[in-house]
């Protein structure tokens, strides 16, 4: 019996093996690449088949990313057959061996950012934690509409101001997008399109879709991405939209303080940055 540290440097003890664990909020899904499963803490890891390229260290961040070949069937990949889980999938990934005293060690830590399906498996693409802090940030635009994130500091609305709890009367069973809910005639059927509505999915996470179009009598909403959740009897949260124009801000919402847009620019087809004077 030895600690991790004495047969990493030993010559014939080493029995390697590989932890990943992927977390989103209450959901967790655990993998090793060992030939059993493993128990560690009291949590378990899945042995499956499996394999990743190599961890590089290097000055550019752009060439660390991880490539896992997983299979396709395991409860973590298929749910990207539908769409994509709403939120980030962290994943972290430690090392151990066979009898070693002391804790697995923590050899990488990122994120999941897509996963492609081939003919024999599924690639889940992650790149590490640090790959965040090193992306431009956006900048504000010169632009006549809102650039404001809708409901976000800037905008400074109040989403839960904004919003119909209620439930989905019926749905689309052929596209799975478009939901009846009568309640949602308590506004303008005009005020959904460009919000979202929030649920909770079986694993008690909250999921987000998009609305796109909302027709009225009944209350329709077509929202951006279908989800095995979503039946009738679901609860939801739907959010009123915004199509970022003055108009909206000011009849919808009263927020024409914190309009981020410059509505009285040229319309002419100037460049305000290029050598023709525009004022």
């Amino acid at each position: 019996m030895a600690t991790f540290a004495e047969i990493e440097v030993s010559e014939y003890e080493g029995e390697p093996s590989e932890l990943y664990e992927f977390i989103r909020g209450l959901e967790s899904w655990r993998f090793t690449s060992a030939d059993e499963d493993k128990t560690i803490n009291g949590s378990t890891y899945s042995s499956i088949p499996m394999q990743r390229n190599s961890i590089e260290q290097s000055q550019s961040v752009s060439r660390s990313p991880l490539t896992l070949n997983m299979t396709k069937d395991n409860n973590l990949v298929t749910q990207y057959i539908e769409a994509p889980p709403a939120g980030i999938i962290n994943l972290t990934i430690r090392k151990l061996h066979e009898d070693q005293t002391d804790s697995p060690i923590i050899i990488w830590i990122g994120r999941v950012i897509n996963v492609r399906f081939t003919d024999k498996f599924s690639e889940v693409r992650c790149e590490p934690l640090i790959t965040s802090l090193n992306r431009q940030t956006l900048r504000r635009l010169y632009q006549a509409q809102c650039p404001h994130v809708l409901y976000g500091p800037q905008c400074a609305l109040d989403a839960n101001s904004f919003k119909v709890d209620t439930t989905i009367d019926s749905i689309n069973p052929v596209n799975n997008l478009e939901i009846t809910a009568a309640a949602l005639n308590q506004v303008d059927v005009d005020w959904w399109a460009g919000g979202y509505i929030d649920f909770t999915n079986s694993a008690g996470n909250t999921e987000r879709r998009f609305i796109t179009t909302s027709t009225a009598t009944p209350t329709v909403i077509t929202i951006s991405l279908g989800s095995a959740d979503l039946v009738p009897g679901k609860a939801f949260t739907a959010f009123f939209g915004c199509d970022h124009s003055t108009a909206i801000c000011l009849s919808k919402f009263n927020n024409i303080d914190n309009y981020g847009g410059f509505p009285f620019m040229p319309i002419n087809g100037k460049n305000p940055f290029g050598s023709t004077p525009i004022f």
